[in-house]
């Protein structure tokens, strides 16, 4: 299985993290899309995109995966086993655990133009997190 795994952010609303899986080339079998309103690192809601992933993976049996992201600091981490990163070091070690549990992984740098899907998913996730958050705050004005 081919995951894709991507954020967007807001700098005033926080990130959308989203994996997409693709069971065969160019043939979607799952999309997911979350929004972390109180993660504002970019770093941060990338791991978090790739943790989620792996989770999701392992909660529907599918253990033989090739994640793909565009963030080469992420990949790179992530294929050293580098979990002494100050930032994200928690979700670094998580993602090292969650790994072994995999029958068989690899992780690989996507650039942007291929990591498409994954991106156009993140940025519905935030877009409807930010409508939310406006529609929640418009919610607690009272007009006369």
């Amino acid at each position: 299985m081919l995951v894709h795994f991507d954020r967007a952010t807001k700098e005033s609303f926080g990130g959308a993290i989203d994996f997409v899986g693709f069971a065969s080339q160019n043939v979607i079998s799952f999309a997911f899309g979350r929004s972390y309103a109180e993660v504002h690192d970019p770093f941060v809601i990338e791991l978090l995109a790739l943790r989620d992933a792996m989770r999701w993976c392992l909660s529907h049996s599918v253990t033989n995966v090739l994640f793909c992201g565009d963030a080469q600091v992420v990949i790179r981490m992530v294929s050293a086993k580098d979990s002494n990163h100050a930032l994200g070091g928690a979700i670094l070690k998580e993602v090292q655990v969650l790994r072994t549990s995999l029958a068989r992984v690899s992780f690989h740098f996507a650039p942007r133009r291929y990591n498409r899907a994954a991106h156009t998913v993140a940025k519905q996730a935030l877009a409807s997190m930010v409508q939310r958050l406006v529609d929640h705050r418009f919610a607690l004005v009272s007009f006369p």
